[in-house]
């Protein structure tokens, strides 16, 4: 049953990942916008195919969680590697990007306190899923498999953060 939920909310993610894209896309296109992305230190051109690579691997975890097949747990627990490490930096980096967007002292504080939980929440489902029945019902017995799958995650978060600071520099030139 849990596992069929997370399948669910998965799949709601990848189609909100797309409508997000989608939004960011239109957005970047008035020079209002511009500058606020530049504030924020995204570039547009990085954020619309990360939104959509990461909307493509949580709609196929998704789907493969569903069926029960062992890819899909690597894709979800990957992901939550990722999404560990992303709230992390945000936790890190919260009174800089609270300063950033204008945001006085509650602001930040807000800011680390949303990604704290969400830090929380990702360390429960990847013990959750690190589960000895979870991990049967996917067919994941050995624990390079864990091993892999957290790594894909650490190494997705890293090139996505080197894409937008590279996408930066070009910017600026």
């Amino acid at each position: 049953m849990g596992v069929t939920i997370l399948a669910i909310l998965s799949l709601a993610s990848a189609a909100i990942g797309v409508l997000g894209a989608a939004a960011v896309g239109l957005a970047s296109q008035s020079p209002e916008s511009g500058a606020m992305f530049a504030k924020l230190g995204v570039h547009p051109a990085v954020a619309v195919p990360s939104i959509l690579l990461m909307a493509g691997a949580n709609g196929a975890a998704g789907v493969l969680m569903l069926k029960g097949k062992r890819l899909g747990w690597g894709l979800y627990v990957g992901l939550l590697a990722y999404d560990a490490l992303r709230n992390t930096h945000m936790i890190a980096m919260a009174g800089l990007f609270a300063e950033d967007m204008g945001l006085d002292a509650d602001g930040g504080s807000l800011m680390m306190f949303k990604h704290s939980v969400r830090l929380v929440i990702n360390v429960c489902l990847l013990i959750y899923m690190h589960a000895g029945g979870v991990r049967r019902y996917f067919g994941v017995e050995r624990k390079r498999t864990s091993a892999w799958a957290i790594g894909l995650g650490v190494v997705a978060f890293g090139l996505l953060l080197a894409a937008n600071f590279t996408a930066q520099d070009l910017s600026s030139l």
